[in-house]
């Protein structure tokens, strides 16, 4: 069963006053039928997206039927596909290389530049930062060249715009654009964050349970009474008495985690989906008629 072929219709026109409008899916209605269902386990069973798999290709595997995609998404409350599905290994790739890529802008070299952009500044085009067009961070500024190299950009700046620095109140106007294909390797070697990793065990019972925290450089590590240095990992042991006579064993790391792993994370945590057993379909597809068409 196609998913939209259920769908109720509306009359739609491409202009205001239009004797005829034509009769069309109406694509944006929506329907919460699965919250129940995904809450009882034993109508689904877990399952790890391969390398480059698509919704279709499962649900030719499972039920038979490629068309049937819109249940696996569904069931996994995933509304976009494009980017709420799990990446393929060249798919992600190219989306860090992307992401993380710079822009260098060429300044108006008949300007003045007595002031200067800050590196890891905010920039933005636009009347004011909480209204800008577009924003980015500041990675390079050469006052002599008159360049200017940002990344994270929301999108591509205008030419001939202005570019103003958030913090530095620097404004000078882009004369000209470079995109560079260097996010890959950035995001490779760049910090993001850093894991903090606990360990817990008690001698009494054996049992063993691991915390893991997000922490950033320059955080303060009460345990170690010092400042959490970036691109660095740390590994230590404390030892506590407990008032019951047992001791507690708190074994903790602390390793950078870069841009590039933060996102292969992200990324890996799409892979884990459910999938409703094939004797359950029917019943799924006729409880999406009845509501559509109520």
């Amino acid at each position: 069963m196609s998913y939209f072929s259920n769908f109720p219709k509306m009359l739609y026109s491409t202009s205001l006053g239009v004797a005829n409008p034509k009769a069309v899916t109406n694509i944006i209605a929506k329907v919460n039928f699965l919250s129940e269902s995904i809450n009882n386990t034993s109508i689904f069973y877990n399952y790890s997206v391969k390398d480059g798999e698509r919704p279709e290709d499962i649900a030719y595997k499972m039920y038979k039927d490629p068309k049937k995609h819109w249940i696996i998404l569904l069931s996994n409350n995933i509304l976009d596909p494009q980017y709420d599905w799990v990446l393929s290994t060249n798919q992600l790739e190219d989306y860090i290389n992307k992401k993380y890529s710079s822009i260098t802008f060429n300044l108006d070299p008949s300007e003045s530049y007595t002031s200067s952009y800050t590196v890891g500044e905010t920039v933005y085009q636009g009347s004011s930062l909480d209204k800008a067009d577009c924003v980015g961070t500041v990675v390079a500024y050469s006052s002599g060249n008159k360049t200017l190299q940002i990344k994270f950009a929301d999108q591509v700046f205008a030419n001939n715009a202005n570019v103003t620095g958030a913090t530095s109140n620097v404004t000078h106007k882009v004369v000209g654009m470079t995109y560079n294909n260097d996010g890959y390797n950035w995001a490779s070697n760049t910090t993001y964050y850093s894991l903090l990793t606990e360990v817990a065990s008690n001698n009494y019972d054996g049992k063993k349970t691991t915390t893991k925290y997000q922490v950033t450089a320059k955080d303060y590590n009460w345990e170690t009474d010092s400042v959490i240095d970036k691109n660095v990992n740390i590994s230590y042991s404390n030892t506590y008495n407990l008032v019951d006579g047992s001791t507690l064993t708190v074994d903790t790391t602390i390793a950078p985690v870069t841009y590039y792993d933060y996102e292969l994370n992200l990324n890996e945590e799409k892979r884990s989906i459910i999938i409703i057993k094939p004797t359950f379909v029917p019943s799924i597809e006729n409880e999406l008629r009845r509501l559509m068409r109520s």
